[in-house]
């Protein structure tokens, strides 16, 4: 089963995430903000997706974090009204979203040994 961490502020978004990616098939950690979401790497997800806006770490120091805690791992960045230029070509699903299209990017950014196992 395929492990999404899922970094953002907004408790009904996390649920939302939580039951959608849960119904999916996949492991999911929640994480509140950039700071619990760089202690949550520890828990070796496949994929993360990332809100940018949050209080204590925001989404652009936890990706510049990152590779200090752990290997690079791929990033679905989901937000409002991101700041493309900061965001070095990573995939951006803009909020609000669509369930299904979150699943088809997520898919296609797991790598293939996680696929198989969902």
């Amino acid at each position: 089963m395929a492990h999404v961490l899922v970094v953002d502020d907004d408790p009904n978004l996390r649920e939302v995430y939580e039951s959608v990616l849960g119904d999916a098939g996949y492991r999911v950690t929640l994480a509140a903000d950039g700071a619990e979401g760089l202690l949550a790497l520890a828990e070796d997800p496949d994929v993360i997706v990332l809100d940018l806006m949050m209080p204590v770490l925001d989404g652009y120091d936890f990706m510049r974090l990152m590779p200090t805690v752990c290997a690079p791992k791929p990033v679905l960045i989901v937000a409002g009204q991101p700041d493309r230029s900061r965001l070095g070509g990573r995939p951006i699903l803009e909020k609000p979203f669509d369930a299904d299209d979150l699943l088809i990017r997520l898919r296609r950014l797991l790598p293939k040994s996680a696929i198989r196992s969902n």
